[in-house]
């Protein structure tokens, strides 16, 4: 008999699934209250856009020394086991693209979830380039021109045209 993990204990010490990932990654932040925080400081800088202010969020966040090497071990450990890949799609999906779908364009949520669904495939690529591949060019770019090379593709996702779906 396997013993179950009872969500009123997870929810009496941590709060959210997503609080007890971050405390059993030892991460110094809940990833998912960070990108929250980073919409909620959407009116930004004028001339940036919300997909430059995201990336720029994003690389601040991965560049921490707090962050990085849980970061980088879950990335590592996604491409290798099945069930950290499990761990990481859930993660990523509840933590960081459930917050980001408040900003994706349409009201029909196929749309909406293939909209943040390829906002999570570029920044998931970009973290796979920066830090475990380690690209020369990417790895060593300022965070600022990475936000603004890409933050115009991530605006594109969010509420530009992305043509035909696949599926459709």
């Amino acid at each position: 008999m396997s013993a179950g993990v009872d969500p009123a204990l997870v929810h009496h010490f941590y709060g959210t699934k997503e609080r007890l990932f971050a405390a059993a990654m030892q991460l110094p932040v809940v990833p998912g209250e960070a990108i929250t925080a980073a919409l909620a400081g959407l009116p930004r800088e004028p001339g940036t856009s919300a997909g430059e202010h995201l990336v720029r969020s994003a690389l601040a966040l991965w560049d921490s020394a707090d962050v990085r090497a849980s970061f980088i071990g879950l990335l590592r450990s996604a491409l290798t086991s099945d069930q950290a890949a499990v761990m990481l799609r859930e993660f990523v999906t509840a933590a960081i693209l459930r917050p980001v779908a408040s900003i994706a364009a349409g009201s029909d949520p196929e749309d909406t979830s293939f909209r943040v669904s390829l906002v999570g495939s570029h920044m998931l690529g970009l973290a796979l380039t920066r830090y475990v591949l380690q690209l020369g060019p990417v790895a060593a770019a300022d965070p600022d021109a990475l936000a603004a090379a890409i933050g115009p593709v991530i605006d594109r996702y969010l509420t530009g045209d992305i043509g035909g779906r696949a599926g459709r």
